[in-house]
């Protein structure tokens, strides 16, 4: 069973709500003696740049990751940060051949990676890689009162100021000042899914 807090997906709803464009973020995940995953939290790094249609978080923001995963292993336990999020803003909650790509990246060499991909509609959908399958988790829909409303507000307002600033050069284009950790590009928004095999049960817990 995937278990998301009311936490993280109160905190996750307010980053879409908020934010005109996609944006990316992490959820902190452990799992139990049954098999049973839980994601504990989520963090949104500053250092990321948004698009209509592409997300990257830098390297300065994978440090931020680092030292976040350390603060929640303080709090939960043994756990890691495996859990990809990311919002398709008004668009289809389904993943796109890229999002597909993304998690096959990211799940490589690990015994379970979730990507969950949410939209303004309240849109969710959760698909787990383990052990070499993919499962889809059926999609469900939340009632969002959100008390996190102002913290996303405040992430958002730094990762727009962290946007990084371009250098036009005749010689060579265009050059972003930062490099990317991991990037995707939603260009194939209805890519035929394949038939799971295994279905997971969802719970938000209190």
């Amino acid at each position: 069973m995937i278990k998301i807090s009311k936490i993280a997906l109160d905190k996750s709803h307010a980053l879409v709500d908020n934010y005109h464009e996609e944006i990316s973020w992490i959820g902190f995940c452990t799992l139990d003696e049954q098999y049973n995953i839980t994601i504990h939290d989520i963090y949104c790094p500053e250092n990321q740049t948004t698009s209509a249609a592409l997300v990257t978080i830098t390297h300065e923001g994978d440090n931020e990751l680092i030292d976040w995963e350390e603060e929640m292993r303080a709090q939960y336990g043994n756990g890691s940060c495996k859990a990809w999020f990311h919002s398709h803003v008004n668009m289809s909650a389904a993943p796109s051949g890229t999002d597909n790509d993304t998690l096959k990246k990211l799940s490589k060499g690990q015994p379970y990676y979730i990507r969950v991909i949410m939209n303004k509609k309240k849109d969710v959908h959760i698909t787990i890689s383990a052990f070499g399958f993919e499962a889809k988790v059926d999609s469900f829909n939340t009632e969002n009162n959100n008390e996190y409303t102002e913290w996303a507000k405040e992430i958002i307002k730094k990762i727009i100021n962290n946007q990084p600033k371009t250098v036009n050069n005749f010689n060579y284009g265009v050059r972003q000042s930062s490099l990317p950790l991991f990037q995707y590009e939603e260009d194939d928004w209805y890519s035929s899914q394949p038939a799971y095999k295994y279905s997971f049960k969802t719970k938000r817990t209190k």
